[in-house]
């Protein structure tokens, strides 16, 4: 699988998941809206079965959201990592140098008190 279907397919399965937590959530909502309203004994495995699927969807479409995110950042990781090492390096340069002139300005002090 090449990048570009990695990320494709990445991204589908993020809309996927999307819109089965959209249905997840209005099927628990709907079915909790009519507690309430309980006539018969009929209507409670309706409402059970509404709220179980609703929170199966939801379950089920964040773990595609995940899926999917993850995909993404596999097929463009060599893309972030050269965009942090590019932006990094000049500070770390610096860094290095100070703390090199800091070591060596110490060890000198220390080898002349002795």
């Amino acid at each position: 699988m090449n990048k570009e279907t990695a990320k494709k397919l990445g991204i589908a399965l993020i809309i996927i998941g999307l819109i089965l937590i959209i249905l997840g959530i209005y099927s628990f909502f709907n079915s909790a809206k009519n507690i309430g309203k309980i006539e018969s004994p009929e209507n409670i495995g309706g409402m059970f079965i509404g709220t179980g699927l609703g929170m199966i969807l939801i379950f089920v479409g964040v773990l595609l959201i995940g899926a999917g995110g993850m995909i993404i950042y596999f097929a463009s990781i060599g893309k972030i990592t050269s965009y942090v090492a590019e932006e990094t390096s000049p500070g770390a340069e610096r860094i290095t140098h100070a703390v090199g002139k800091g070591l060596a300005s110490g060890v000198k002090k220390g080898l002349r008190g002795k």
